[in-house]
């Protein structure tokens, strides 16, 4: 369904039993809440399930204002009021995990606890000029022209030989994604930096890296460990950045014993 939030409209899909308790679903870069397709069985159990689309990509709208990450946060915080939401688990990976940190820093209050998969507290770590390529290759060519360098990065070459639908699902959610909304959010990236500010959060806190992670090495996530006070590790051996989808049995597990744990 569509819902208003801070002017524009979002897709939102919600699943599970009305009054369980909430997990919030963020996704990646360039992908859509289809993402999470693999954890929706495992979760509706017992949980209330919340996807969206995040600005600028999927069905939800784009917008020619420049994004951070604090405003993708606020867009987050502002679906849970639309829908009355009072606390949720949320659960972000890549992009969604950074939307999930500024929240627990920003908005403690509105999370039981947090998920941070294949991300990091800074984007320090990146080349500008390889970003400044990769965006300007999609200007020219569309996303088309960043689909197979992604999907490369993204999942390990033994997964992406045997997994042929997989890889044409993620390779379609990619060159769906809108060209502005994927540049606005690239630069949003390029700006995050919060590693000094992640000892003040004060939340159940798993932090699930891919050991083979090219996008977000597992040494980020293990940056992010040791500055959040009583977080837990959980490195996902044979998976790449998409942890949930490449190792989808490992980290639905993972994520539920965390779950019933907070």
């Amino acid at each position: 369904m569509m819902v208003k939030a801070r002017g524009i409209r979002f897709n939102v899909d919600i699943l599970g039993p009305e009054n369980a308790p909430v997990v919030m679903l963020s996704n990646s870069l360039a992908t859509t809440m289809d993402m999470w397709q693999l954890q929706l069985p495992a979760l509706t159990e017992k949980y209330r399930v919340v996807r969206y689309d995040m600005r600028g990509h999927g069905q939800t709208e784009v917008t020619k204002e420049a994004y951070t990450l604090e405003g993708l946060a606020e867009d987050a915080i502002a679906l849970m009021d639309a829908l009355e939401l009072d606390k949720v688990n949320f659960v972000g990976l890549s992009i969604g995990g950074m939307i999930g940190q500024v929240i627990a820093l920003n908005f403690p209050e509105r999370l039981n606890s947090l998920v941070i998969c294949s991300s990091t507290s800074s984007l320090s770590f990146a080349d500008p000029v390889v970003w400044e390529e990769r965006m300007g290759s999609v200007q020219s060519g569309g996303m088309a022209a960043q689909a197979q360098n992604t999907i490369e990065r993204w999942l390990s070459a033994p997964f992406i030989a045997d997994n042929k639908d997989v890889v044409r699902q993620v390779r379609e959610m990619i060159e769906a994604t809108p060209v502005d909304g994927y540049i606005a959010s690239c630069r949003a990236l390029l700006a995050f930096h919060i590693t000094e500010r992640l000892p003040s959060i004060d939340l159940p806190v798993l932090v699930m890296p891919g050991a083979l992670d090219q996008a977000t090495p597992p040494i980020l996530s293990e940056i992010i460990h040791e500055n959040i006070p009583g977080s837990i590790l959980k490195v996902i051996e044979d998976a790449a950045h998409l942890t949930n989808i490449q190792q989808s049995a490992i980290f639905n597990k993972s994520l539920l014993n965390f779950l019933e744990g907070v």
